[in-house]
């Protein structure tokens, strides 16, 4: 009986951790989708052209 009910808080702690890391990813995505073009990528491209010097 002790083992059964370790067994549901452990499978409840996996669904509620991988819950939480969806909702991660997903407002990270939104917010990379929101931001548009940063100062970085726009760093970024201009070593890349400099690169191609």
């Amino acid at each position: 009986k002790i083992l059964s009910k370790i067994n549901e808080r452990e499978i409840k702690y996996q669904t509620v951790i991988r819950e939480l890391v969806k909702r991660y990813i997903m407002k990270r995505q939104q917010k990379d989708q929101t931001e548009g073009v940063t100062e970085d990528d726009l760093n970024e491209i201009k070593q890349d052209i400099s690169a191609f010097r």
